[in-house]
């Protein structure tokens, strides 16, 4: 008959392994990562790893896809080393060659986001200028909660302080 000390040994070899692999899962909080996890491209059907970023210092919120979770984490990784390595370099250089997001759209630049009612799946239409990325959930729950958080944030209401202004009037002096 086992011991109470050698019954409980595999439930904590068991509890660091997985322990160990959430220290893997930890993101970086400079990225301001939000939201992300697996939903599908209307337009292929296939299934990609969403990431929506808050406001950073040097990035404006935004939603990025990769083509799975193993590619974000290498990106992530990539730009963790070579921040590191550079005292705070560029978070988009790829020189390394990791994986890169296969598209990055800022928030702000969405004339609108909004569910799609004219089908029976739970789609999110994001409109940019030059056309409509759109992205099938699982549930509505999913999509409202992704929905909620991609117009907060394309509004600047995560932000504190004063509300975005606009760049082109940067030259401009304030009197």
């Amino acid at each position: 008959m086992k011991t109470f000390a050698q019954q409980q040994q595999p439930q904590q070899h068991q509890h660091h392994a997985q322990h160990h692999n959430q220290q893997q899962l930890i993101l970086p909080e400079s990225l301001n990562i939000v939201l992300h996890g697996y939903q599908r491209k209307l337009k292929t059907n296939r299934k990609k790893y969403f990431v929506v970023y808050g406001d950073t210092p040097d990035k404006c919120a935004r939603l990025e896809y990769f083509d799975s979770e193993k590619k974000f984490k290498q990106s992530i990784a990539a730009v963790h080393a070579s921040s590191l390595a550079a005292g705070g370099g560029s978070a988009g250089s790829s020189a390394s060659g990791a994986p890169v997001a296969k598209r990055s759209i800022a928030l702000r630049s969405c004339f609108n986001i909004n569910k799609r009612h004219d089908t029976k799946k739970h789609i999110i239409a994001l409109f940019t200028k030059d056309d409509c990325f759109c992205i099938v959930f699982e549930s509505e729950d999913e999509l409202y909660r992704w929905l909620r958080t991609l117009l907060k944030l394309q509004r600047g209401e995560e932000s504190e302080g004063d509300p975005p202004r606009p760049t082109f009037a940067s030259g401009i002096e304030e009197r």
